[in-house]
């Protein structure tokens, strides 16, 4: 396992190793990183950034394009390349100094340690920052392991199994690290010295919550600059990373509206096998809408593991052990069995404890989406915004539902909420659920 240390930081950005040195002034280690995190900033996780990389190849070159606005007819027209003048190079110092402070390692993209799956996806990120054993994304056997925060414990117990299975066949296992499928998957790959566990949360690090070492065999994997918190928007649009990375991704339990299908719906994008558990113990809305399209099905951990990497052919036990027999109690006792354990390992927006106000009542002549649909939109908004606006008059929705009932990808619905928020046609309530004003 590598540690948190300085030289983890230069291992990651693919650097000879060298003891830390406040003063910064080594090219590779100061000017390289604060060059990729500017190159972040502007137009990381954009589907533009991996067209100017293969252009350029070179980060400094690219960022001389930025500062030249050299590519100002073509590919940066589009892309507005003020938010590279936003990010000046004092700012992305800064970044690299807090994150040198307390750990934090930063994976530009043309890092050894970036994963290679993930840069074949339309929108990588530029940089990624983690947290713990970086070794693991150099593991090219990943699975994504996913499903509803309020799991039902058979689900949960069979997604522990699952995480085990994974880890004890050297297989890395991928999660959002939410409560529920995701955080049981987790746990379970951790509680084995194998192939360990990789959570992409949500929201940036921080120097309150994300201090000290990590659990052997765990990484936390973001995209997100330190200290950015984790709103609503950033959950949906992060699943893409889950999928990403993976050769595959395992869905567990999900509602026929559930978070967990976005993770799916872009894993079949990015042109990844996706499977679901079959069994009457832990059938799901979701899981049945999933099998309908032909996904496929699994009664215990090898029909994936097998699947995906058939030149792993001496499974363990586990591998072979019903998902619907897993052992009861596993996930609870990896939760709240050990002092100082946290209830999940992501940031959730989670519902408020002051209930959301009623929804005013409409004459009964009237029916109330029906007024909804009603309310005049300024003229200017966008196409996805308008989509957005028409499926939050019927009634508040977590963004993961406006997602699918707007069937536009999750990265155009977080545009159109700002861009609705900005017009102040929208209201965003505690919980992180989208009212029309």
């Amino acid at each position: 396992m590598i540690g948190s240390g300085s030289s983890v930081f230069f291992k990651a950005y693919g650097c000879r190793s060298q003891s830390y040195d406040s003063r910064l002034t080594t090219y590779d280690s100061t000017e390289m990183i604060t060059a990729w995190l500017r190159i972040h900033y502007a137009i990381g996780g954009r589907a533009a950034f991996p067209a100017m990389w293969q252009k350029y190849h070179d980060v400094q070159a690219l960022c001389r394009a930025m500062e030249t606005r050299a590519e100002e007819t073509g590919l940066l027209k589009k892309l507005s390349p003020d938010r590279f003048f936003e990010y000046d190079a004092p700012k992305a110092l800064a970044t690299e100094q807090l994150c040198r402070q307390h750990g934090w390692q930063i994976i530009p993209y043309e890092s050894d340690y970036y994963p290679a799956l993930l840069r074949q996806i339309k929108n990588p990120p530029a940089v990624l920052f983690a947290r713990g054993d970086a070794e693991l994304l150099k593991n090219p056997r990943k699975a994504a392991v996913v499903g509803a925060r309020s799991a039902a414990r058979n689900a949960a117990d069979a997604a522990f199994l699952l995480g085990q299975a994974l880890a004890a066949s050297g297989v890395t296992a991928v999660s959002g690290g939410a409560a529920g499928i995701d955080s049981a998957a987790a746990f379970g790959a951790a509680s084995l010295h194998g192939a360990g566990a990789i959570t992409v949360l949500g929201r940036g690090f921080s120097p309150a919550q994300d201090v000290g070492p990590t659990e052997e065999g765990v990484l936390f994997v973001t995209e997100l600059f330190p200290g950015l918190s984790g709103r609503f928007f950033n959950f949906p649009n992060r699943n893409r990373l889950i999928s990403g990375m993976s050769v595959g991704t395992a869905v567990m339990e999900a509602g026929g509206k559930s978070g967990a299908l976005i993770t799916a719906n872009d894993a079949m994008t990015q042109g990844r096998p996706v499977f679901v558990p079959v069994s009457p113990r832990l059938a799901s809305p979701g899981c049945a809408a999933l099998a309908n399209k032909g996904v496929g099905q699994m009664t215990a951990p090898r029909d994936l593991i097998g699947t995906l990497f058939p030149d792993l052919s001496d499974l363990p036990p586990v591998a072979d052990t019903p998902l619907d027999e897993a052992p009861t109690g596993r996930y609870e006792q990896a939760l709240y069995g050990r002092p100082g354990r946290s209830r999940a390992w992501d940031e959730i927006p989670v519902p408020s404890p002051v209930p959301s106000p009623e929804p005013v009542r409409q004459p009964e002549s009237v029916p109330a989406a029906q007024t909804h649909h009603a309310v005049s939109l300024p003229e200017d908004l966008s196409e996805e915004a308008k989509a957005v606006a028409r499926a939050a008059a019927d009634g508040p929705l977590y963004i993961d539902e406006i997602i699918l009932r707007c069937a536009i990808p999750a990265p155009k619905v977080q545009a159109a909420v700002t861009e609705l928020e900005l017009e102040d046609v929208i209201t965003v309530l505690p919980g992180g659920k989208i009212q029309l004003q």
